[in-house]
């Protein structure tokens, strides 16, 4: 039987989810702190972890460090830390709350257990080298216009404000950064290096 790791202050505590995720055959073992979870975690056995911890990101580093194949799924409703769960590896990052049938679907696509699942890290990597990304979207949407800034300050600090850098890790051309930081208003002091000029 498969086990699902559930490290949660939230949504995956609840006897609802529990339940559903028992009911699709997974053996769930419930953690209410990052350091009870590694603890758990040690031995490798978990299928998926459901991770909503308002320190996701940290622990998700220090969980992959120690088993770095075991799919993870993110709970989060900020954007920053998704994009931070997302660089630290995270398999799926979703935003609650789930319905209880979107968390089964989920967990299944983690785990492979579906006829279409498959995880994001084992995706192939696209024509320009870079990592796909998996990003499961919650029924409820998102604010797009906040996510696109959030990624777009992360890749300008990543550069040091380099606009062509940035561009490159985004995928896009210089202009079209350029484009993007007028349209939200972005100066030099929202890419970590005041002063950057673009190159």
């Amino acid at each position: 039987m498969k086990r699902v790791l559930l490290i949660d202050a939230g949504q995956a505590s609840d006897d609802g989810a529990r339940a559903r995720l028992e009911q699709d055959g997974y053996e769930v073992i419930q953690c209410q702190s990052a350091d009870q979870a590694l603890e758990r975690f040690r031995d490798g056995a978990e299928a998926v972890v459901l991770l909503e911890l308002s320190d996701s990101v940290r622990l998700l580093h220090e969980l992959r460090a120690v088993h770095p194949e075991i799919p993870v799924i993110v709970l989060s409703a900020s954007s920053s830390e998704a994009i931070g769960a997302l660089k630290e590896g995270a398999d799926f990052v979703v935003k609650p709350p789930l319905s209880l049938e979107e968390l089964s679907i989920l967990t299944r696509r983690a785990t492979g257990d579906s006829a279409s699942g498959h995880r994001a890290s084992s995706r192939p990597e696209g024509d320009n080298g870079k990592k796909s990304v998996d990003y499961q979207l919650p029924s409820q949407g998102i604010d797009f216009r906040e996510l696109e800034r959030e990624v777009l300050t992360q890749a300008l600090r990543l550069a040091s404000g380099n606009q062509t850098r940035a561009a490159t890790l985004l995928g896009l051309t210089r202009d079209q950064v350029r484009y993007r930081m007028a349209k939200f208003g972005m100066t030099s002091r929202d890419t970590g290096r005041p002063g950057a000029e673009a190159a």
